[in-house]
């Protein structure tokens, strides 16, 4: 009964960041959104940090499931698809924390301390994953590594919050064209040439 009390705290405080930032979302609001009394959040949270630190906590188990979920199939254009689908995902179910990230971090100098360990975190599944796909000859030997990874986080993260920020933007493009078209494009300048 605890773990759905806390649930419903935690996707209570996701959804007001998402509309307030974190600046915006008071206990009083979390306790309302949560249909608990503001006594009862106390309970369960010391305040309004140690909410978005048991946020961030789920976040970096959710990011093991990423790179738990991530099997190459040794095919380039499979294998950076498939990321970028799963990663799509990841982002969505996480938006409050990187819409606060993007909107607070200069205001909140430990949430850009704990973004960044978390970035690194997928940086670190990736590093590993391209490593197979270049010793397995999926990706040239001339490319960057560092450089590459940091462009796939980016072209996803970019991806996600034009989707959500401006959706009705020039740049506005559906989750799966946007897998199709972009990630294919860029999975592709990857490929050894012949």
């Amino acid at each position: 009964m605890a773990g759905d009390v806390e649930q419903r705290i935690l996707a209570a405080f996701s959804h007001l960041l998402i509309q307030n930032g974190y600046q915006g979302t008071t206990t009083k609001k979390i306790a309302q959104a949560a249909q608990v009394n503001e006594s009862t959040l106390f309970r369960h949270f010391k305040d309004k940090y140690s909410i978005l630190q048991q946020l961030v906590a789920e976040y970096r188990q959710d990011i093991q499931t990423v790179g738990d979920n991530y099997q190459l199939v040794g095919d380039i254009e499979k294998d950076i698809m498939n990321f970028s689908v799963i990663y799509q995902g990841f982002i969505e179910q996480h938006l409050a924390l990187f819409l606060t990230g993007i909107r607070e971090s200069q205001k909140l100098p430990e949430l850009k301390k704990v973004i960044k360990r978390l970035l690194d975190l997928i940086r670190n599944i990736l590093e590993e994953k391209f490593a197979q796909m270049q010793n397995n000859g999926e990706i040239a030997q001339d490319i960057d590594l560092k450089v590459e990874i940091d462009n796939l986080i980016l072209l996803n993260l970019g991806q996600a919050i034009m989707q959500h920020s401006f959706p009705d933007s020039l740049f506005q493009i559906q989750p799966q064209e946007f897998v199709q078209n972009n990630i294919r494009t860029y999975a592709d300048h990857l490929k050894p040439k012949n």
